[in-house]
């Protein structure tokens, strides 16, 4: 339930237009939480009813340095054609993650495509042929699929 919502029942209860008991079904909890979050309401206003953990880093997030190291390392790698082979190098290096973490920091950093199968596509960038009139883009075979079907690389083109 919203902060929003919560806010306007419990304002009713300070006007004196609804119950604790009434206020209880309408938030859907029981009369003793809703007078705790009245006392936290009157006592901090509307943040006082935000879980008080909002925006704190999770337990279970991985450190910092370690999603510096694993960027760094694919920066220095001269040719990464799979994310496997990348993951690889990195249980290599003793460093234990799953596929999807290193996924999704290497999209973060700008280092890899969500889509596209990994690298940016190379034919992303409408390229000149011969035979074709100047300033008619043409689209080149797609770098990551025979058939070009890859909707990030159509995306791109069109």
């Amino acid at each position: 339930m919203s902060i929003r919502y919560q806010k306007a029942v419990l304002d009713s209860i300070i006007a004196g237009q609804i119950t604790h008991q009434e206020a209880s079904g309408l938030m859907s909890c029981s009369i003793r939480t809703v007078q705790r979050k009245l006392a936290r309401y009157k006592l901090l206003g509307a943040d006082g009813l935000m879980h008080r953990l909002t925006g704190r880093r999770s337990n279970r997030a991985k450190p910092e340095n370690l999603k510096e190291q694993v960027v760094l390392i694919f920066q220095e790698q001269a040719e990464v054609k799979s994310l496997s082979d990348f993951i690889r190098q990195v249980e290599r290096k003793g460093i234990d993650l799953s596929r999807e973490t290193i996924r999704k920091w290497l999209i973060e950093a700008g280092l890899w495509e969500a889509g596209c199968r990994g690298r940016p596509c190379q034919s992303s960038v409408p390229t000149a042929i011969e035979g074709t009139p100047q300033g008619e883009p043409v689209v080149a075979p797609c770098a990551c699929a025979e058939a070009h079907d890859c909707r990030e690389c159509l995306n791109k083109v069109s």
